[in-house]
């Protein structure tokens, strides 16, 4: 889309690298295959020349000052911290969003009896479930494994089980987007309420509140706007 819009004007594209993963490096060179860039500019001191395929890559040494990213993190929480004192909050059921980012919402939704068999196999605490393809996808209420979660896919006609605790989205940083494809605001996922099939979450815009997808990313803020962690991918 971006490549689109701007057309023959200069596009330059500044892309943040944590860590190199298969997904990171896949990223990068779909990213080069498809914008052809004139110039790489590396800062910092991950190697991007073996990703890339090419040694025509500019090095550019990272400002003074900058310690990484935990030196950052105080200014992080204090800016998290302010944006969220500003936050409503929303209640969006499942039903009225498509969801995107994650498992949860991408399947069929199984009823509460399909749920109660579940539990009566023996995946203790299963509290939502939803069949995806040859996955049957499980949410419990806290994190939990269990032995029988094969056997609850076979009962469902799936090959596998993924089992999800539900306090996973607890604090996850979310973004809201229109029906006309334009994300309006970010927020912070508070929970979802597995027996009303409801997200809630906060954001800095007065109910009620017209969102037509939830974007759902990967970073953890707790309450008082300190980073709890960042999950795996398609981890929920």
């Amino acid at each position: 889309g971006a490549v689109e819009r701007v057309g023959d004007e200069p596009l330059v594209a500044a892309v943040p690298i944590q860590a190199v993963t298969p997904v990171s490096v896949h990223m990068l060179r779909m990213m080069a295959l498809a914008l052809r860039p004139a110039r790489c500019i590396r800062v910092g001191e991950i190697a991007i020349e073996h990703i890339l395929g090419t040694e025509d890559v500019e090095e550019h040494p990272a400002a003074q000052g900058r310690l990484g990213p935990r030196a950052d993190r105080p200014k992080r929480k204090a800016w998290w911290t302010e944006y969220l004192a500003r936050c409503s909050e929303h209640e969006v059921p499942l039903s009225a969003a498509r969801v995107r980012g994650a498992r949860l919402g991408s399947g069929i939704r199984l009823s509460p009896g399909d749920v109660a068999d579940i539990q009566q196999i023996g995946v203790q605490g299963a509290v939502y479930a939803e069949v995806c393809g040859n996955t049957l996808f499980i949410l419990t209420d806290e994190a939990r494994g269990s032995d029988h979660a094969l056997e609850a896919a076979d009962a469902f006609g799936c090959q596998t089980a993924h089992l999800t605790a539900a306090t996973s989205l607890r604090g996850l940083v979310v973004a809201a987007e229109s029906a006309a494809r334009r994300v309006f605001t970010i927020g912070r996922l508070r929970e979802f309420d597995a027996s009303r099939l409801t997200f809630h979450l906060s954001a800095p815009v007065q109910p009620p509140m017209p969102i037509h997808t939830l974007l759902l990313g990967r970073l953890r803020i707790g309450e008082d706007g300190d980073e709890i962690g960042v999950l795996k991918p398609w981890q929920v």
